[in-house]
C-alpha cells in the first residue's frame, strides 16, 4: 500500500523550520492506527510530494491585525450549517464506523461510504460497507453475512 501526500505547505516561518514531511507521515500513521483495525501503518510506503508555498504567500502568518486578508492560499474553508440530509449522512457513517458497531460486526470494513439523496419528503441512503476478507469463508458466506448485518 502507498499513500502519496500532495499539495503545498509552509516549511519555514521566520527562522523556525517545520518538518512537514514528518508531520504528514506521523499524522497518517496515527490516524491509521486509530481508525483502520487491520492495517499496520508501519508497513505502508509513504511518498511525500508536498511542495513549498511561494514565499510571498506566507505573509498570512505575519499579520498582527485580527482581520485576515486574502491571498492565493486558503487559510480555512468551511460551510455551515449542514442540511438535515448532510447531518444524517454523517451520523450514519459515524455509527457504522463506531466501536460498538465494529464490536457487533467485526467483519465490517472501515472504508464505508454513505450517500444521501433527498427528493421532496423522500430520502434514499446508499451505503457501501465492504467486509473484511479474513472473516469471510466464501462468496455465499459473504452475502449471508452482508444480509444479516443489516437485519440486526
Amino acid at each position: 500500500m502507498r499513500i502519496i501526500f500532495g499539495d503545498r505547505a509552509t516549511f519555514e516561518v521566520e527562522d523556525t523550520f517545520i518538518d512537514v514531511n514528518n508531520i504528514a507521515i506521523s499524522a497518517a500513521k496515527e490516524w491509521i492506527k486509530e481508525n483502520l483495525r487491520f492495517v499496520n501503518g508501519d508497513s505502508i510506503n509513504y511518498q511525500v510530494e508536498i511542495a513549498r508555498v511561494l514565499q510571498n504567500s506566507t505573509d498570512i502568518f505575519k499579520r498582527k491585525d485580527t482581520i485576515l486578508g486574502a491571498n492565493d492560499t486558503s487559510a480555512a474553508v468551511g460551510y455551515a450549517p449542514m442540511t438535515p440530509t448532510e447531518t444524517l449522512v454523517l451520523e450514519t457513517e459515524r455509527f457504522l464506523n463506531s466501536l460498538d458497531f465494529k464490536k457487533r460486526f467485526p467483519e465490517s470494513g472501515e472504508d464505508i461510504k454513505v450517500m444521501g439523496l433527498r427528493e421532496n419528503n423522500k430520502l434514499n441512503l446508499t451505503i457501501a460497507d465492504p467486509l473484511i476478507d479474513m472473516f469471510i469463508e466464501s462468496e455465499s458466506h459473504y452475502f449471508r453475512k452482508r444480509k444479516n448485518c443489516w437485519k440486526k
